[in-house]
């Protein structure tokens, strides 16, 4: 059994926490979670009396304290292992040139592989860093052409939360399409959603936005469905959608739409450096995500989803029952997530 420390300094990617821990729970490691407040509204169920778990709170992500504090504990403790959630950063960089014990090794998430190529900071981590995480097959041919350290695929499955009771039910004869997340309009195209409500073949439809529309571009989107006069499609949040809420909407939805077309600021990267979120989430709950065709010539693109070309063809999509997606094997997830602390390990010795 290994203690393992598993580190988030920022507010992002708190939801690659809660599969970790139970990765490692289910292995017989222990785990010090370390990060700041906020995240852990994003954990489910963290049981601080479990015999293998233990928990501290960082401060403000800005400032020196937070790193101050884990290191000053890995000295303190001596873990076999520092996982770091994300392994970008000038935190991230900070904290690994500074001494550290022998035997303690560091791995990690890059969740943007483009990092190695256009960053000198990123290319110090690497130096430091013994193996990575990476969280999606068809991202490895690319990140091995940037790094020889160790590489594992890992998908980040989340417990599906259970749904609120509060929450509405979905009237009979009406098709949900989710898209998660707050609008983001350099990561999705919503200017297609637009066009979807606008669109004759989705007239019993509804498009569920989950996450805050208060944020980023939220609010000028919002604007733009009231002048279009189709407010009454459109399910917004004016705050963080809590975890029940949000299962609520994602079991009862038909499909997730990930709105990712060759039109978005990003595109490129979701086809080689960095996945969408909208993918974990699919896989989670066992949801069939309805994709642009631009993501239909990705190799090893092994999600359940199905393509359209045009909003026709979405149009027809929407409306036929969902496939059966398989239940997602969180035992060979496991398997290989502590596969490649084994391997780290055996090298170190």
């Amino acid at each position: 059994m290994s203690n393992c420390f598993l580190v988030e300094f920022g507010d992002g990617h708190g939801e690659c926490l809660e599969p970790q821990i139970e990765y490692l729970r289910a292995s017989g490691h222990k785990v010090h979670l370390f990060c700041i407040e906020r995240q852990l509204a994003k954990i489910e169920g963290f049981d601080l009396e479990a015999e293998s778990v233990s928990l501290t709170v960082l401060p403000s992500p800005k400032g020196l304290a937070s790193i101050k504090i884990v290191f000053m504990s890995i000295w303190r403790e001596r873990p076999d292992f520092v996982i770091l959630n994300s392994t970008q950063g000038s935190r991230v960089l900070k904290l690994l040139f500074m001494p550290m014990p022998w035997k303690t090794r560091f791995v990690g998430t890059l969740h943007n592989l483009s990092k190695l190529q256009s960053s000198l900071g990123q290319k110090l981590i690497d130096c430091r860093i013994s193996g990575y995480y990476v969280l999606a097959d068809y991202l490895l041919p690319e990140f091995r052409k940037l790094t020889h350290k160790p590489l594992r695929s890992i998908m980040p499955l989340n417990k599906a939360s259970q749904a609120s009771p509060s929450s509405p039910r979905k009237p009979d004869g009406e098709i949900w399409l989710c898209v998660p997340g707050p609008v983001d309009y350099a990561r999705r195209n919503y200017n297609s959603l637009l066009q979807m409500a606008a669109h004759p073949g989705f007239k019993d439809t509804k498009f569920v936005l989950l996450g805050n529309s208060r944020v980023l571009r939220g609010d000028e989107f919002v604007g733009k469905v009231k002048q279009m006069g189709v407010a009454d499609r459109f399910i917004t949040f004016d705050a963080f959608v809590e975890p029940g809420v949000f299962s609520s909407y994602v079991r009862q939805s038909d499909y997730l739409l990930p709105l990712i077309d060759s039109s978005i600021g990003l595109c490129e990267k979701y086809k080689k450096s960095s996945i969408s979120g909208t993918f974990t989430i699919a896989e989670s709950y066992g949801k069939t995500m309805l994709c642009d065709s631009w993501l239909a010539d990705i190799k090893d693109f092994n999600y359940s989803c199905r393509f359209y070309s045009n909003l026709d063809e979405l149009a027809v999509a929407c409306y036929m029952p969902p496939p059966v997606v398989a239940h997602p094997d969180i035992e060979k997830g496991r398997e290989n997530y502590d596969s490649l602390l084994t391997l780290v390990s055996a090298k170190s010795k």
